[in-house]
């Protein structure tokens, strides 16, 4: 952590890194002080999302949900994250916001699967690779329709955060496990 806190930026990917770092080393105190003065219009600003994420895996789910709700509306989330969000909610005993989370992510699921298809194929998006988006999309789904009674039988999505996204190993030559 001290480490990444030398050569972090305002409230860039590193900063956050640090923030990380802290938390796994037990010192909540310093992740949670650095989280609360993230800089939203730091140049190389890290999104709300992950800012929420690790709200969430410190247990702050006030803090984490107004992060998920900043970003919530501006893109496709991911099964992780509606889990994280739904999680959040649950814990903040707002079960109606849950269901709603989900049965938002579950329609937009639903019409990622039409729009797939009904897509044309060409001689870059074969009928695999048509059949492989689907068959993922439907495991996305799969997953969202059974959260909802994961949650309320004590289910915690794990936390998912990587060090070095994107192949970090191979431009850092450390060995993968």
């Amino acid at each position: 952590a001290t480490h990444f806190a030398k050569v972090a930026s305002d409230s860039g990917i590193t900063r956050l890194h640090e923030v990380v770092a802290w938390m796994y080393a037990g010192e909540y105190l310093k992740a949670k002080r650095t989280l609360d003065n993230w800089n939203e219009e730091a140049y190389d600003y890290t999104g709300a999302i992950e800012i929420a994420d690790v709200y969430v895996e410190m247990q702050h789910f006030s803090e984490a949900r107004e992060q998920f709700e900043k970003e919530w509306h501006s893109g496709i989330n991911s099964p992780y994250i509606v889990s994280r969000f739904a999680y959040t909610l649950m814990q903040l005993r707002d079960t109606e916001a849950c269901q709603t989370i989900i049965s938002t992510a579950l329609k937009e699921k639903r019409n990622g699967i039409v729009e797939v298809q009904e897509e044309e194929c060409d001689e870059h998006w074969t009928e695999a690779d048509k059949d492989e988006r689907i068959e993922q999309l439907m495991q996305e789904k799969g997953v969202l329709v059974a959260l909802f009674e994961k949650l309320q039988n004590g289910y915690v999505p794990a936390f998912g955060y990587e060090f070095y996204p994107m192949g970090g190993c191979q431009l850092f030559g450390c060995q993968q496990h």
